[in-house]
């Protein structure tokens, strides 16, 4: 940079992400997962307290991006049998 020694220049810090388990937290009647700032749950309207333990909001979210294995057998069968899988679960 213009005016400045090789010496004293400094990268730039890249702002750290909170871990999940810091901004997320468990609906204890419903186990959905919620952001830490909200007073109630999204999906069942619960406003208690809510489990903020980070092994079990780990354990929630890791739920949610990994697929049922009945899923990905349905998706190998294609369109038809995902379908069909889907209203099963219904």
């Amino acid at each position: 940079m213009p005016g400045q020694d090789a010496d004293d220049f400094k990268p730039k810090r890249r702002a750290r992400k909170p871990h999940p388990e810091r901004v997320l937290k468990v609906c204890p009647l419903c186990a959905t997962v919620n952001v830490s700032s909200a007073s109630e749950c999204f999906r069942c309207g619960w406003d208690g307290d809510f489990d903020t333990d980070a092994g079990r909001v780990q354990t929630r979210v890791h739920r949610i991006f990994t697929p049922d294995p009945r899923f990905r057998e349905a998706l190998k069968n294609g369109a038809k049998a995902v379908v069909s899988w889907i209203l099963k679960a219904l």
